[in-house]
């Protein structure tokens, strides 16, 4: 007797090389990063095969991020923090009240 899960099981890997053929960029490279390989094919396979694969890659092209790909936001700094808008005088001479004039 077969097993009823065993279908949707290759409708899902199915659909997941699907996904993979048809990812943007942005998303095969995570891909192509997380499995190591170099085609969409060869991702493809791999995804067929192994099911801790798949249930990674589904994962990435559902959205979803573990926290090992997940990039950290950076806190502000210096050059990140809000500026107040200030005029190049202000800037050139901070202590002249005047203006510049030439």
């Amino acid at each position: 007797m077969s097993d009823p899960a065993t279908p949707t099981q290759t409708t899902g890997l199915q659909d997941i090389a699907k996904q993979i053929a048809s990812a943007p960029e942005r998303v095969w490279t995570k891909i192509r990063d997380l499995l190591r390989v170099k085609t969409r094919q060869e991702a493809a396979q791999i995804v067929a095969q192994d099911a801790n694969a798949a249930e990674a890659v589904a994962n990435i092209l559902g959205g979803g991020e573990d926290i090992l790909m997940r990039r950290s936001k950076p806190g502000e700094s210096v050059l990140t923090a809000k500026r107040t808008a200030r005029s190049p005088e202000g800037v050139l001479y901070p202590g002249m009240k005047g203006g510049l004039s030439l």
